[in-house]
Order: C-alpha cells, then structure tokens, then sequence
C-alpha cells in the first residue's frame, strides 16, 4: 500500500500460522509459503533486489535469500514483520472472537473495499512480472 491508503492501513496486522507436530517437534507453518518464481516477480515489480524487506506478504533480513525452501522446521517467510504475539488458539473462530480482524470502524466499510481492490491489482503486477521473468529464463 502507498498513498492514502498507507495512511489509512492498521498499524499492525492480524497474521497466524498453524503449528504441526513434525519430526518430534512443533513447527510453526505459516499461511503463506512463497515460491521462488512469486519472489522473482516481486524483485522485478518493485525493482528490489536484496536486503531487508517488508510488504507484500514478505518479511526477511534478505530478499535475495529468503528462507522459502521447506527444511522440515518453522516457515516464517514473514517473520520479521512480526511485532507481537496474540498467543496460541485451538481455531480461528476463538482467537477473532477474542481480538478482532484487521480493520475495524469506519475504514471497515468506507477504505477496506478500495484497499483490498487495489493490493489485488498489485498482486496482479507481481504476477505479471513473475510470468515476464519466467518467460525472459525461457528465452535464454
């Protein structure tokens, strides 16, 4: 997000991962698990190559490598984005009963709608970018 809807976003997100038990221990399993070529794409949409990022559903000290390859431990392609921790719930249903979504009020039913449609035309770039980098891979 940029602009005024930047400054109309939560400060803070609502985000959750599962947590399975593996290989005798819990492994926290994040909702969103990117592949590399959706990673490519966002280097060549946004024209960022390597350090620390933050947005559009990654947060890592290195965009050049990201810790996306499942290695049988956490997935926190987001981790850095984290800023605290709501605790541990048996389903979704108890934890939103208990804290509640990501935009509430007002920007609920007035910004939402226009936030949400526009990270989706984002979204859609990123793909776009994605296709073009696979397509210039094939070329070469």
């Amino acid at each position: 997000m940029d602009g005024l809807f930047y400054r109309a976003a939560p400060t803070s997100i609502v985000h959750t991962w599962a947590e399975v038990f593996y290989d005798g221990r819990w492994a926290g399993l994040e909702g969103v698990i990117l592949a590399q070529p959706y990673l490519d794409g966002l280097r060549t949409a946004l024209h960022v190559d390597s350090g620390a990022f933050c947005g559009y559903a990654v947060g890592t000290e290195d965009l050049a490598e990201p810790p996306i390859a499942w290695q049988g431990t956490d997935t926190r392609i987001q981790a850095t984005a984290v800023s605290h921790d709501l605790g541990v719930f048996d389903d979704p249903d108890s934890f939103y009963r208990l804290h509640g979504g990501n935009v509430r009020g007002i920007r609920r039913w007035l910004v939402w709608p226009r936030m949400r449609a526009a990270m989706n035309r984002k979204v859609v770039s990123i793909r776009a970018a994605t296709i073009a980098a696979e397509a210039h891979l094939h070329r070469v």
